[in-house]
């Protein structure tokens, strides 16, 4: 994704996430929740400003980082070989954070809202498309599975990172299959933490198969 692509759609996201705040802000009360425990069930509550604009707020942080960071690299970790693809994942992020507000917004509109089901279906796609790109992210100081092993050899990097795109897609998927077929949320969770941990794992056996 072109550099210019990614802020002009980040900015409409942005713009539709501030119109929306502003919408709804004579609907919302003034304390509102703003935490659920385990059971879905609201047990922390705020001013209904911390709701309507913290993401708001967030996700132009967010772009101002896909903005710099990449001026920021050293030369040996940049990130202008896999610009394109950088862009796309902190797209996707914003795009996460854009799903997260309007969900916790519908979570306090309707207290029958099964907040904890939707939060994790937003986050399982995210994943699913996030992995989906890992194999074309190089080494660099921000992104990726960062180990001292793939940190230290390009192809433990490359290697990793191919074998994570297929563990975190394919989990992220079918975590979100399964919660929407009802399955419990913690246990969808777990698998998709495994499945993050395993690219971990994978990269030290790597290094030992090298030394």
């Amino acid at each position: 994704m072109k550099t210019k692509t990614a802020v002009i759609l980040q900015l409409i996201l942005i713009i539709v996430a501030v119109a929306y705040s502003l919408y709804i802000n004579t609907k919302l009360p003034e304390i509102v929740p703003t935490h659920w425990n385990w059971k879905g069930e609201p047990d922390k509550f705020s001013s209904k400003g911390l709701t309507l604009w913290m993401m708001p707020i967030t996700m132009p942080i967010m772009l101002a980082l896909m903005l710099g960071l990449p001026k920021m690299s050293p030369k040996e970790f940049s990130i202008e070989p896999f610009l394109p693809t950088f862009n796309a994942i902190m797209m996707i992020v914003n795009f996460m954070m854009g799903y997260l507000h309007f969900v916790i917004i519908q979570a306090t509109l309707h207290r029958d809202f099964d907040v904890l089901k939707w939060m994790c279906v937003g986050m399982f796609l995210c994943f699913a498309m996030l992995g989906n790109l890992l194999g074309k992210v190089r080494r660099n100081y921000w992104m990726g599975i960062r180990t001292p092993w793939t940190l230290s050899s390009d192809a433990n990097w490359i290697a990793t990172h191919r074998f994570a795109a297929w563990s975190i897609t394919g989990t992220g998927i079918v975590a979100t299959l399964a919660i929407l077929m009802g399955l419990n949320w913690i246990v969808c969770l777990s698998f998709v933490l495994l499945s993050f941990i395993a690219p971990i794992a994978y990269s030290f056996y790597l290094f030992t198969r090298e030394v």
